[in-house]
């Protein structure tokens, strides 16, 4: 499955949205109207907005996953949100450089690319909204961190922590419900979230290339059921 290149190009605007399929049940007697979720709890939608493409790189990356998206294909789609990771001090970075096992690195004297934050989830039911959490590393949780999981089946799914219990820190609300059962120790991907989609606009969100040089993309994709 393609993941999107967001490391060879950036989106200055960044959006990820929840939608929801619901169904009025009518005005009750207190004169509000109610409303049913009809969807299992709602998919994640997102925005990636103004992407400048001033490389020959850049281009031809866009051109390369025009085929994929125009077909409908399911990607894997990078939150793109560094600076709300719960990243432990003292580090600063995103990811850490690490060496091989005898501190050894590349050739090149380049390191792995790791993971610096470490947190795994309890076991919880499919649709379960709620999740007790091992935090091994990381900055103390405060609501809004996305992070991912592999499900066997459904594939790697996108979560937001919407809340913290007030008398048990390690017990988050999540959305969307889990979408499917996962184990013990299941681990909760907090350095690279991301979610399986679909581009919902293939045929415009590639502009055109301006003197041979130069173009701009904003693409928007909906969370695969």
């Amino acid at each position: 499955m393609i993941t999107w290149p967001h490391k060879l190009w950036s989106a200055p605007q960044v959006g990820w949205t929840p939608s929801l399929a619901t169904t009025s049940g009518g005005q009750a007697a207190n004169a509000l109207n109610t409303y049913a979720v009809t969807d299992g709890g709602g998919k994640w939608t997102a925005s990636l907005s103004g992407i400048w493409l001033r490389k020959r790189d850049h281009l031809l990356a866009m051109r390369a996953i025009q085929p994929a998206l125009a077909r409908y294909e399911t990607i894997i789609l990078p939150s793109c949100e560094c600076r709300f990771k719960p990243i432990p001090a003292p580090i600063t970075k995103c990811h850490a450089s690490v060496p091989h096992s005898d501190d050894a690195t590349f050739s090149d004297g380049t390191e792995y690319d790791g993971g610096v934050i470490d947190i795994y989830g309890a076991a919880a039911s499919l649709r379960a909204v709620y999740l007790r959490v091992s935090i091994s590393a990381a900055a103390g949780l405060r609501g809004g961190e996305h992070f991912s999981i592999d499900h066997v089946n459904e594939g790697r799914r996108m979560y937001v922590i919407e809340s913290l219990s007030d008398d048990d820190p390690n017990l988050i609300r999540v959305w969307p419900p889990l979408r499917e059962a996962v184990s013990d120790n299941t681990v909760l991907d907090f350095d690279a979230p991301s979610c399986v989609m679909r581009c919902t606009n293939p045929d415009a969100f590639f502009g055109e290339i301006e003197g041979g040089r130069y173009a701009n993309a904003n693409a928007t994709f909906i969370e695969v059921a």
